[in-house]
């Protein structure tokens, strides 16, 4: 038998190190298996639950992002450039944008004024006179007024104008300064009325109808007293009739002896 031949039929045996046996691992080596992998699943585990909350936040991202953008192109209309002002405060941008933010308040305050006199209330109404002639504007007058008939504003101004023309405090303007005297071409064509309805209030009755009233009150009660009186009277003679036809009621009469 060849040395070749020997050591394949009897191969030499090698001891590993800290093994028991040939097939069987160490406590040292288990337990270092056993801690090696308690650290990497908790380790594993935060790992993939970070990957999970991105992708669902991600996600949610763009959905809300989606929704927002179609709301907002469906309500809103197209987007408009915002105005571009400069950093200084002082600038002419920032004053006429000031002054353009001033108007538009001014635009919704008489947008809000109530300059309705088209109907049968008491109505309290103040009023300015202004002349806009050219050059030589100026305020007129001012006061308020009660209002008590159905009226539009052009008659309403007309007769204020009118009022005034004619009212003690104009004729001791004029007699005091003939500057303030108002030709009829500039009565004509220059003065304006602002007015606001500050008030309104029901109207009461004429006197004529709310007496009318109270006497149609009183005549219903009277009649409707008569009414139960006779009705208490019918209800007297239905019984008595009931007892004639039961024949329980005898009627006897007296004669006189001679």
């Amino acid at each position: 038998m060849t040395r070749g031949e020997d050591r394949w039929r009897n191969p030499p045996r090698t001891e590993s190190v800290g093994r028991t046996g040939d097939s069987q691992p160490s406590t040292v080596e288990v337990a270092q298996i056993i801690s090696v992998a308690l650290i990497r699943v908790p380790i594993s585990l935060f790992v993939g639950s970070i990957e999970i909350c991105a992708r669902a936040m991600r996600h949610v991202e763009r959905i809300v992002g989606a929704g927002i953008d179609s709301v907002l192109a469906g309500s809103m209309g197209p987007p408009v450039e915002p105005i571009q002002t400069p950093p200084s405060s002082g600038g002419p941008a920032a004053r006429v944008s000031a002054a353009a933010i001033v108007q538009e308040e001014e635009q919704q305050e008489v947008s809000m004024t109530d300059t309705n006199l088209s109907d049968d209330m008491v109505k309290l109404v103040e009023y300015e006179i202004v002349s806009i002639k050219r050059d030589e504007e100026r305020f007129v007058h001012q006061a308020k007024q009660l209002v008590t008939e159905n009226m539009t504003g052009e008659s309403f101004s007309a007769w204020m104008i009118a009022k005034y023309l004619e009212s003690p405090e104009y004729k001791e303007a004029v007699a005091r300064d003939k500057s303030f005297e108002i030709s009829p071409e500039d009565r004509q064509f220059f003065l304006r009325v602002n007015y606001d309805v500050q008030a309104r209030w029901a109207r009461e009755e004429p006197e004529y109808d709310r007496i009318t009233s109270q006497a149609s009150s009183r005549q219903a009660a009277a009649a409707e007293r008569q009414a139960k009186i006779l009705e208490g009277v019918q209800k007297k003679f239905d019984k008595l009739a009931d007892k004639i036809d039961a024949g329980g009621l005898v009627v006897t009469t007296k004669t006189r002896r001679k």
